[in-house]
C-alpha cells in the first residue's frame, strides 16, 4: 500500500515537471507552427475546437485513408440483369401400353398316369391340339402347373389359368 502511495506521488511530481518545461519554437516560422500544429487557418482566422473536428471530419471523408487514390468511391450504377425465361420443355407421356390380349389356348384334356402329367392343349380356334408337359413353352407362356381340373401357365408376371370345362358350360360327351 505504502508502495503504491509513492508510486503515485512520484508520478505527479514528474508530471507537474515535465508542463513546466519551456518548449522552444522558434527555430519555425509562424506558418510552419500553425502547420506543425494542425491549427493554420486561412487570412488569419482562428480556430475553434468544434470547427477544427468539423473540418477534420470531412477531410477523411473527402480524402478516406484506406483507398489507393485517396478518393472517395463513386456508386456503382445500378446494373439490371436481364431476366431471361427458361423454355419449359414439352414432355411427351406415351400412353401405357396395352395389355396383350389372353391367348386362345383351350385345354381339352388332362392325363396323369406314371408316366407323368401332360395336358392336351389347342391353340387357336382351329388351331391342332398338343400333349404338352409341366415346363413346356407355348408361345411364349411356361405351363408351370398341371392338375386333375386345369393347368396354370405363366409368361413374365402374368399368370393364365385354364380349366378342364368352362363355368357354366353343360359338360359334353
Amino acid at each position: 500500500m505504502v508502495l503504491t502511495l509513492a508510486a503515485i506521488a512520484s508520478a505527479v511530481a514528474l508530471a507537474r515537471q515535465i508542463s513546466s518545461m519551456p518548449v522552444d519554437i522558434a527555430a519555425l516560422g509562424p506558418a510552419q507552427v500553425g502547420d506543425q500544429l494542425g491549427d493554420a487557418m486561412p487570412d488569419g482566422a482562428t480556430r475553434t475546437p468544434q470547427s477544427s473536428r468539423a473540418e477534420a471530419a470531412s477531410q477523411v471523408r473527402e480524402r478516406p485513408l484506406f483507398v489507393r487514390s485517396r478518393r472517395p468511391p463513386q456508386p456503382r450504377p445500378a446494373v439490371e440483369e436481364p431476366v431471361v425465361a427458361e423454355p419449359t420443355p414439352v414432355v411427351e407421356v406415351a400412353p401405357p401400353p396395352e395389355p396383350a390380349p389372353p391367348p386362345d389356348f383351350l385345354l381339352v384334356g388332362v392325363r396323369i398316369d406314371t408316366d407323368g402329367k401332360r395336358a392336351l392343349v389347342r391353340i387357336g380356334p382351329s388351331g391342332v391340339s398338343e400333349w404338352q408337359r409341366e415346363g413346356d413353352n407355348l408361345e411364349g407362356w411356361k405351363l408351370e402347373t398341371i392338375q386333375t381340373s386345369g393347368v396354370i401357365m405363366k409368361r413374365g408376371s402374368e399368370t393364365l389359368r385354364l380349366t378342364l370345362y368352362r363355368q357354366g358350360e353343360p359338360s359334353q360327351p
